[in-house]
């Protein structure tokens, strides 16, 4: 018997900063449909938020950022043998080099507005006739679904407590065969509560 596992990186937070997001489920894809297969989902104003945790400190009024994140993974999505999950049968995907560029926009200093595209910049894997694809692999470069971040503060606009609503919009443009798309559109409103000892 065997079954495949899905791995990767996620947002952690810092030492001044703790999110609590209460997000929307949405029901998983078969994988033979092809899914999204990243689960690190940087946030955009790197620096003001922490990787996929992120902050009160929003940008002010007309300010922009723009940023770029790469990193790479290796073995994301694995077939191993259910006896002894150590053995690994296939590697379904194998290598995947990922960029995703971002950039966002403060409005009336409460208001943040950012979009994300994630690219796979390259790709490897075994053949996936474990998925009911046969004679196919994942290979190359292909497009991510494109992230929206609103975020408005709801509370705190210096040092203490700091609250946010935000809800992130991943619009379905990936290539879902290339596990890059859940092929389609995903919302996930949260709410985000940090503390910090001064802004700035």
């Amino acid at each position: 018997m065997s079954g495949w596992t899905r791995s990767g990186l996620k947002g952690t937070h810092g030492p001044l900063a703790i999110a609590l997001v209460l997000a929307l489920a949405t029901s998983p894809s078969r994988a033979d449909d092809g899914f999204d297969l990243e689960l690190f989902a940087p946030l955009p104003a790197q620096g003001r938020n922490i990787l996929g945790v992120p902050t009160n400190a929003l940008l002010g009024h007309g300010q922009l950022a723009v940023g770029l994140f790469a990193h790479y993974q290796d073995d994301p999505m694995t077939l191993r043998d259910d006896d002894d999950r150590s053995i690994v049968l296939q590697r379904l995907v194998d290598n995947r080099i990922i960029a995703e560029v971002s950039v966002a926009l403060g409005l009336f200093s409460a208001f943040e507005l950012g979009v994300v595209m994630p690219l796979v910049l390259s790709q490897s894997g075994d053949d996936l006739a474990a998925l009911g694809r046969p004679g196919d692999a994942v290979s190359g470069f292909a497009v991510g679904d494109l992230r929206l971040v609103p975020r408005v503060r709801l509370l705190g606009d210096g040092a203490g407590f700091g609250l946010q609503l935000l809800a992130p919009v991943a619009i379905p443009i990936g290539a879902a065969d290339q596990y890059a798309s859940d092929g389609g559109v995903r919302v996930s409103p949260g709410l985000a509560l940090d503390y910090a000892t001064r802004r700035g």
